[in-house]
């Protein structure tokens, strides 16, 4: 049977990271201690992290005497400093979690503690900063969230929040610049089970518009609350708009946690990274990436970001859409028709024709453009060049196309540019000459 430290470090890294491969290598320590000295950068501690070309490894000791190594790759897009920077605190997490026992009993206890902590760990440890050696509140914080985002109350989803400082009064120096109103508590409340126990917690301060202050000892200290919540369209909300100037600036180590609209928990760092629980698993989501591949295809930095912020949007709102932004305007793929062949189809698909995606996004056209079903086609110069069209698969592959309808259309579609899914359930994918580039499980 499989060690299920190694089995749960495997399929954490394989959710936390898009697209990853992750190869397991077994050693025998002395083997490992006399040919890979390389990578233990100073003295042996049992466990440790490298940096190779395009991959990553990790390494920990196990019991008996053996090392447990595991490289991560990605095959179409090498890994980013972003994800390096997350998975480096691996070693560090993993020293704090050896299994030291050689008794069989303990040393399944230990092992299994491991696998069910390690994830919760790590993403702690990543969200509070690599110098932060306690992070006690921040779990605490997580785990009330996860617990909140399987609830209902009446019927409804609860959600909540919080906005964590470790310098809080520095940063509430900033509110209304931020756009934020602070109501401050007469007395501070302490962080304790049962936080969420009354709908007040939750109805009052909904992780929307409204967002508890935390500090480093688990203190809240009253409630920090947008101050002009429908400046802010779903789309600013998705890329966490309402958010960074509060969360931007050198006022201490800031983050904020929330429960999203899909009975998940996103962690958003003030640098912008986002971490999301969802299904039981963590993800980490860097826009920054998504931008960059779309940037490359020869659009814009405004139009990427237009585009990006869309298609998260139908991801979060878990609607399907697909978009192609192509190589070139002379070669575009065979369409078998429109998805509404009506007189009002045609007009609504005419009128939508030869607009900028700015433009497009900053009325909010755009995220009903893409989830209007069928293909939505943009040039380099960012302007849309069809909407609503089906892609003649047949035609436009050159082999057998495997999957759904629309990743078979995006596989298609993807020959001649770069071609974006968002499937139904929230998964956005990329794809190059007919191949999956990356694809964020959302």
């Amino acid at each position: 049977m499989r060690d299920i430290q190694v089995a749960s470090t495997v399929e954490f890294l394989k959710h936390l990271i898009p697209s990853v491969r992750v190869i397991e290598t077994p050693w025998k320590k002395d083997e490992f201690l006399r040919k890979r000295s390389n990578k233990l950068f100073g003295n042996y501690c049992g466990a440790g992290q490298f940096r190779e070309k395009q991959t990553f490894g990790l390494w920990f000791e196990q019991p008996t005497n053996h090392i447990c190594e595991l490289t991560i790759e990605r095959k179409e897009l090498p890994l980013t400093e972003n994800e390096w920077k997350l998975v480096s605190v691996f070693a560090s997490v993993m020293r704090d979690l050896r299994v030291t026992s050689l008794d069989r009993a303990s040393s399944a206890i230990q092992r299994i503690a491991s696998a069910y902590s390690l994830n919760h760990l790590i993403v702690a440890r990543y969200i509070r900063g690599p110098n932060s050696h306690i992070f006690s509140t921040t779990l605490f914080a997580l785990r009330l969230l996860q617990e909140l985002s399987l609830q209902k109350y009446e019927g409804n989803p609860c959600s909540s929040g919080f906005v964590f400082s470790s310098e809080p009064e520095l940063l509430l120096k900033k509110t209304d610049a931020a756009g934020f109103v602070f109501n401050r508590f007469q007395h501070e409340i302490r962080f304790a089970e049962g936080f969420f126990s009354s709908p007040a917690s939750y109805r009052y301060v909904d992780g929307r518009n409204a967002f508890y202050l935390l500090d480093n000892r688990g203190n809240i200290h009253g409630v920090l609350r947008c101050s002009h919540p429908s400046r802010y369209a779903l789309s600013d909300r998705v890329c966490n708009q309402h958010l960074k100037p509060l969360l931007a600036g050198d006022e201490g180590r800031n983050w904020a946690a929330y429960v999203g609209f899909n009975d998940d928990v996103n962690v958003v760092r003030k640098t912008g990274q986002q971490l999301r629980w969802v299904k039981g698993h963590w993800h980490f989501l860097d826009r920054g990436l998504i931008e960059e591949i779309v940037v490359r295809s020869g659009l814009s930095n405004a139009d990427a970001h237009s585009i990006v912020a869309a298609l998260l949007t139908l991801s979060e709102l878990r609607m399907g859409g697909l978009l192609l932004v192509l190589d070139s305007e002379d070669k575009r793929p065979p369409a078998a028709g429109h998805i509404d062949r009506s007189n009002l189809g045609k007009s609504l698909f005419s009128i939508t024709e030869g607009n900028a995606v700015g433009d497009l996004a900053q009325t909010g056209a755009l995220v009903g453009i893409l989830s209007s079903d069928g293909l939505t086609t943009v040039r380099k110069d960012g302007k849309l060049v069809g909407a609503g069209e089906i892609i003649n698969v047949e035609a436009t592959s050159g082999s057998i196309v495997t999957g759904g309808g629309r990743t078979q259309a995006a596989k298609s579609a993807s020959r001649f540019g770069l071609a974006i899914k968002v499937s139904a359930d929230g998964p956005v994918s990329l794809f190059m000459n007919g191949e999956q580039l990356i694809s964020f499980r959302l």
